[in-house]
């Protein structure tokens, strides 16, 4: 399993692969999404921490008080952030290594909408 502490749960990942495939997945592959999906969400957790900070200064700059919860419009915004590959995440695991699994074929596609 993880030596880390996980965001989203494996069991809970691979219910969810299995439901959407039709099928049984590796270990691996339940592990690589998991992780490009973390991944993915901490990057968009920080731009728009990053986002909140400037509205914040900009609204004290103008007189008005900051605001102290993130609102939903800050993540609306960054809804069209590009796909960054995850060719470069570290995933552990026996399966995560070998050549070809169905998730780092180059006919595989990942679309974020």
């Amino acid at each position: 399993m993880y030596q880390r502490e996980r965001i989203i749960p494996y069991k809970r990942m691979r219910r969810f692969l299995k439901q959407e495939l039709d099928g049984d997945v590796t270990e691996g592959s339940v592990k690589y999404v998991t992780t490009l999906l973390e991944s993915q969400l901490k990057e968009l957790c920080q731009v728009v921490v990053i986002q909140h900070q400037e509205d914040n200064r900009l609204r004290v700059f103008h007189g008005l008080p900051e605001r102290k919860r993130i609102d939903v419009t800050l993540y609306k915004k960054f809804v069209d952030i590009p796909y960054k590959s995850a060719s470069d995440l570290n995933v552990e695991g026996e399966e995560a290594n070998s050549v070809y699994t169905p998730l780092s074929s180059k006919e595989a596609s990942i679309e974020v909408q």
